[in-house]
């Protein structure tokens, strides 16, 4: 009877391999079993690694990347308008990171569903800019559209892993969404439209407290629950002077009219 071991039918050197040969131990081969391994599997991991995109996000500035990291997940609205968000659209192989105010009608002109958003981050149109420069090598074009690498899927996966704010919806019956849960509330808002917010809410010619600027922004659909403190500072970091003062009858920190008058002029 033959002896049924599966054994090296090469030979090697002009002399027969006879090496047995199993799958449960480390396969000894012959120099010309070797070559063949080499030559059927070596280039296919080469190609699988050469295939791999080990690409990073750009380095951005310490602000650019405070606002990045503060932000937090968003719950999905899709029919009403809602804080501004950031979302991460995904198809095929991009991913569309844009701005909206209402979720449902931006899908409606994508022509995309709600199984399409892939993130939802509370943000305005600093936390959009700074992501965009954050992963601008990835960027097609001059588009809100970016090449579907595992640098950015990290990002994504990673904000997923965050919790989502609670809404008010089970004791109230209206979904109003309780934005930047976490201890730090940070002013998303660019320098531009800090002054230009200021200058509105300042009334004949008066200077103009913090409370009234986040009731200004308010007003507007801004999803602004920051502190007083919190605003100052933004102020102060766009270099925009805030001290004390005197509206009528009522004394909290603010900015000066000749402030106002000085930044305006």
């Amino acid at each position: 009877m033959s002896d049924p071991t599966p054994r090296c039918l090469a030979t090697d050197a002009g002399e027969p391999c006879d090496d047995v040969v199993t799958s449960t131990a480390p396969i000894a081969l012959c120099q010309r079993h070797r070559m063949q391994v080499a030559i059927s599997v070596v280039p296919e991991m080469l190609l699988a690694a050469a295939k791999q995109d080990y690409r990073t996000p750009r380095a951005v500035p310490p602000q650019m990347q405070a606002v990045i990291h503060g932000s937090g997940r968003a719950p999905m609205v899709l029919d009403t308008s809602h804080p501004s968000c950031v979302y991460f659209l995904g198809r095929s192989d991009r991913i569309k990171i844009g701005l909206t105010t209402n979720l449902g009608q931006r899908l409606a002109v994508l022509h995309a569903g709600a199984a399409d958003v892939h993130l939802l981050l509370f943000g305005q149109r600093r936390l959009e800019a700074a992501l965009h420069e954050h992963f601008a090598d990835f960027r097609i074009a001059n588009s809100e559209w970016f090449e579907r690498v595992p640098a950015l899927e990290e990002f994504i996966h990673a904000k997923r892993r965050l919790p989502i704010p609670m809404t008010t919806e089970a004791t109230t019956g209206v979904r109003r969404t309780i934005p930047y849960v976490s201890a730090r509330n940070i002013v998303d808002v660019g320098a531009e439209a800090l002054l230009e917010m200021a200058t509105r809410a300042a009334k004949d010619g008066e200077g103009v407290h913090m409370a009234t600027i986040v009731e200004a922004f308010r007003a507007e659909g801004v999803a602004a629950q920051w502190s007083l403190a919190e605003l100052g500072r933004a102020y102060e970091q766009a270099g925009i002077r805030v001290r004390t003062i005197r509206i009528g009858n009522r004394i909290s920190i603010g900015i000066h009219r000749d402030d106002l008058r000085e930044l305006s002029a």
